[in-house]
C-alpha cells in the first residue's frame, strides 16, 4: 500500500507538473518548464540537443529542432507518454525557427542557408521529401522568427536585412498573398499573442544601447504602440507572448538571460522594469515556446472544431456536407466524429485545397507550376520578386528617384552630385587629385580646393619656384582617369610632370 502511495504521489506530481507552465525553454540538451517565472520541471532529451521550439496543445507535444553535428532534424516529444518521435532530417545546421498550425496539424519552418520557408504535416503525409517542403523563396533577406496565426490562416516572419531595414512580412498558409508591413527597422525576435490578435517584436539597432518593446496588430493596419523602451543590452534571441507575460532570451558576456515582463492590457498601465528569470552558459542553443489552451482560441471560427464540445455541437447539428463546404470547398472529403477531412490533389495544399496557382503572383504576375518545384511567377517588366511582389524601383536609384520608360523599365534622375545608371557614383568620387577637397558649386559642378603646393582645377599640377641656368627640360604627359571620368564620360585630367636638368645659382 505504502509503495502504491508513492507511486500515485510520483505520477501526480508529474502529471502536475507537465500541466502547469506556460513557457517552455531548451537549453543544451534540455527543455527546461516554467510557469510565471518559477522553474517547474526539466525534460533531459540526450543525445538530442533541442534548439527553436513550438508548441501543439492537441498533442500536448513540444516540437523541437535538434541540432546534430551535421544535421538539423524536426523532432517532437509527448509531455504525458514521454515518447519521442522525429520527423525530417535537413543536411546542414539551417533550420531558424517554428511555428505550429494545430488545425491543419501543419509545421512550418525556416532555412537561413536556402532563405527559404517550408512545411510538413504530421496528419496527412503529404511531405514530397525527406527535407520537407518548400512554401516560399525568398529573392533577398533571410527569413527569421517565424508566428501562425490559425484564425485567418497566415504565417508571418521577419525578412532580415532586406537593402537596409528589416521588413515584418506575411503571407497565406499557401504562400500566396504575401505583404509587407511598413515597419522599417532593425527587427529583433518576434512573438504572438493570437487570442488579443496580437504581435510584439523588438527594435533598435544592433550597436544601439537601448531596445523598444512593440506591439501592433496583426493585419499591419492599427498605429504600432511601444510598450516599453527601457531595455538595455544585446539584441534579445528569442522572444514568446502568454496571455499574463512577455518572455524573451538575450546574449550578453558569458550567459544567455531569460527575462520576464508583464503584459499590458491597455496603454494607460504602467509598465514595470523586466525581471531576470535564468541565466544559461552563452554556449548553450535555445529556444522558446509557449503554452496555451485551445479553448483560449475560441474567438477564431476557423478552430472552433479542435475544441471537444464545439465539435460535438457541429457533429449534431450541422450535416457532413454543410461542414464539408465549410472547410473544403474544393476537395474530396469525409466526416469522422464531427470533424472533416479534405483529401489532396495534385497541384493543391493544406486541408483548403487551394490551388497552389490561386493568388500566388501578384500584380498581374503569370503563374506556371512545376511538379517538381511548385508554382513559379513570370513577372511583368515593372516587377520583381518571387511573387512579382515588389516595384522594379525598389532600391533601385541608389541618390535618385526612380521611374519607369516606355518599356516599364526603371530609370534613375540623379540628385545633385551624383551619376551612373543608378546614380550609384558621386561626382566627387576621385575628381579631386593629391589630396584636394572636392565640393560642389552653385551650379551644382565639382570643384576643387587644393592643398600643400599643388594648384590646377583638379589639383594635378604641382608648383615649383626656382631659378634655372643651362638647363635642359623634357615633360611626360599622363592621362588620370577616374571612376567618376569612366562612368560620365567626362575628359580626364592631364597631369605633367616636369623633370628639369639645373645648375642652381
Amino acid at each position: 500500500m505504502g509503495r502504491s502511495l508513492c507511486l500515485l504521489t510520483l505520477v501526480a506530481l508529474c502529471v502536475w507538473g507537465v500541466q502547469s507552465w506556460d513557457i517552455a525553454v531548451s537549453v543544451g540538451n534540455e527543455v527546461i518548464l516554467y510557469d510565471s517565472g518559477i522553474k517547474r520541471n526539466t525534460i533531459v532529451l540526450k543525445p538530442h540537443n533541442p534548439a527553436a521550439l513550438a508548441y501543439d496543445a492537441v498533442n500536448s507535444m513540444i516540437l523541437y529542432v535538434d541540432k546534430q553535428k551535421d544535421n538539423d532534424t524536426i523532432c517532437g516529444y509527448y509531455l504525458y507518454s514521454s515518447k519521442n518521435v522525429c520527423f525530417i532530417k535537413r543536411n546542414g545546421r539551417n533550420i531558424d525557427s517554428l511555428a505550429y498550425e494545430p488545425r491543419t496539424q501543419i509545421v512550418f519552418f525556416t532555412d537561413t542557408n536556402e532563405r527559404s520557408i517550408n512545411w510538413i504535416s504530421l496528419k496527412h503525409e503529404w511531405s514530397t521529401e525527406i527535407n520537407g517542403n518548400l512554401l516560399i523563396k525568398l529573392d533577398e533577406g533571410i527569413p527569421t522568427d517565424l508566428t501562425v496565426d490559425g484564425c485567418t490562416g497566415h504565417i508571418y516572419w521577419i525578412n532580415k536585412k532586406i537593402t537596409k531595414n528589416d521588413y515584418l512580412e506575411r503571407a497565406s498558409f499557401d504562400g500566396s498573398k504575401r505583404e509587407l508591413s511598413m515597419f522599417k527597422y532593425p527587427l529583433h525576435s518576434m512573438g504572438m499573442n493570437l487570442p488579443e490578435r496580437e504581435i510584439y517584436y523588438f527594435t533598435g539597432c544592433e550597436t544601439c544601447y537601448t531596445k523598444s518593446l512593440i506591439r501592433s496588430d496583426l493585419n499591419f493596419v492599427n498605429e504600432e504602440d511601444t510598450i516599453y523602451s527601457g531595455y538595455h543590452g544585446v539584441a534579445p534571441e528569442e522572444l514568446t507572448v502568454t496571455k499574463d507575460y512577455i518572455y524573451w532570451i538575450n546574449s550578453g558576456g558569458r550567459y544567455k538571460t531569460l527575462w520576464q515582463l508583464p503584459r499590458p492590457t491597455n496603454r494607460n498601465v504602467s509598465i514595470p522594469e523586466p525581471i531576470k528569470i535564468s541565466e544559461f552558459d552563452a554556449l548553450s542553443t535555445i529556444g522558446i515556446a509557449a503554452n496555451y489552451e485551445i479553448n483560449e482560441l475560441q474567438v477564431c471560427v476557423s478552430l472552433a472544431s479542435l475544441m471537444s464540445n464545439v465539435t460535438s455541437t457541429l457533429g449534431n447539428n450541422i450535416d457532413a456536407g454543410d461542414l464539408c463546404d465549410k472547410f473544403c470547398p474544393k476537395a474530396n472529403c469525409s466526416v469522422d466524429a464531427g470533424l472533416p477531412t479534405c483529401s489532396r490533389q495534385a497541384g493543391y495544399i493544406d486541408d483548403y485545397e487551394i490551388s497552389a496557382c490561386d493568388g500566388y503572383c501578384s500584380n498581374n504576375g503569370n503563374c506556371y507550376f512545376n511538379g517538381k518545384t511548385g508554382p513559379f511567377c513570370q513577372c511583368q517588366a515593372d516587377r520583381i520578386g518571387d511573387r512579382c511582389e515588389f516595384s522594379s524601383c525598389l532600391n533601385y536609384c541608389l541618390q535618385g528617384n526612380c521611374s519607369f520608360n516606355d518599356e516599364r523599365l526603371p530609370t534613375c534622375s540623379c540628385n545633385a552630385g551624383y551619376t551612373g545608371k543608378r546614380c550609384e557614383v558621386s561626382v566627387c568620387c576621385g575628381y579631386c587629385l593629391n589630396g584636394g577637397v572636392c565640393s560642389l558649386n552653385e551650379k551644382e559642378q565639382p570643384v576643387c580646393q587644393c592643398v600643400g603646393d599643388h594648384e590646377g582645377t583638379r589639383c594635378e599640377f604641382k608648383q615649383n619656384t626656382m631659378t634655372v641656368t643651362n638647363s635642359s627640360t623634357y615633360y611626360t604627359v599622363q592621362k588620370n582617369t577616374s571612376l567618376v571620368d569612366l562612368v560620365s564620360g567626362r575628359k580626364p585630367a592631364t597631369k605633367i610632370s616636369v623633370n628639369v636638368e639645373v645648375t642652381v645659382v
